[in-house]
């Protein structure tokens, strides 16, 4: 028997997202699949191409999960789902994310008295 779960989501500051996730049969306390695998490798992969020289992404793609329960699923209505449109959102807020990081890390190494 499936079971559903919601979770509410975000990629480093990016916006909260509602995520439905139907758990697959035969899932158990030691064998849980990931909901967010998939995501999460695309965000990776994308920001890897996207930004080479960026070496550390592993805040800005993990996922920041709260699972809701069943009986307060309404109180969260009105965020919009993780779906297509918002992981092509999600990935324009982490590239200026991991851009500017790279630019103030680059902004302080060129500063009076910098060490490497």
């Amino acid at each position: 028997m499936e079971k559903k779960k919601l979770y509410i989501v975000s990629f480093g500051d990016s916006d909260k997202y509602l995520m439905e996730y139907n758990v697959p049969d035969g899932a158990t306390d030691l064998v849980k699949p990931n909901p967010f695998e998939k995501i999460e490798k695309r965000l990776t992969d994308f920001l890897h191409r996207a930004v080479p020289e960026a070496e550390d992404i592993t805040y800005f793609t993990s996922p920041r999960a709260t699972e809701v329960a069943p009986s307060h699923r309404s109180r969260y209505s009105a965020y919009p789902p993780l779906d297509e449109d918002a992981v092509v959102h999600i990935e324009k807020v982490l590239l200026r994310e991991v851009r500017d990081r790279l630019a103030v890390r680059q902004e302080n190494l060129d500063a009076p008295y910098a060490s490497l």
